[in-house]
């Protein structure tokens, strides 16, 4: 068994970057949603302007949006198990 530096590094590397992620994404909820339930007039402005925002979302576009998102994956996948078989 021969030890990988840079496989070490790069899993190293990985568990960092997404701790740092995870931890940054929470502070940022946190705050919104500690901003969005203020007790000041201007945040029940926003408040109201998020929830028509919402309410005007069409399903359709989200739908169309997902399915994008899924074929574009879906050759993402294809590429990387087509890349298995080249000649090295």
């Amino acid at each position: 068994m021969s030890f990988d530096l840079f496989f070490s590094w790069r899993f190293l590397l990985t568990v960092v970057v997404v701790c740092y992620c995870v931890a940054v994404a929470t502070d940022r909820a946190i705050g919104a949603w500690r901003a969005l339930h203020g007790r000041e007039r201007h945040w029940g402005v926003v408040r109201k302007y998020l929830v028509i925002q919402l309410l005007r979302v069409r399903l359709r576009d989200v739908g169309w949006e997902l399915a994008q998102i899924a074929l574009w994956l879906g050759v993402l996948a294809a590429l990387i198990v087509g890349h298995r078989w080249l000649p090295v």
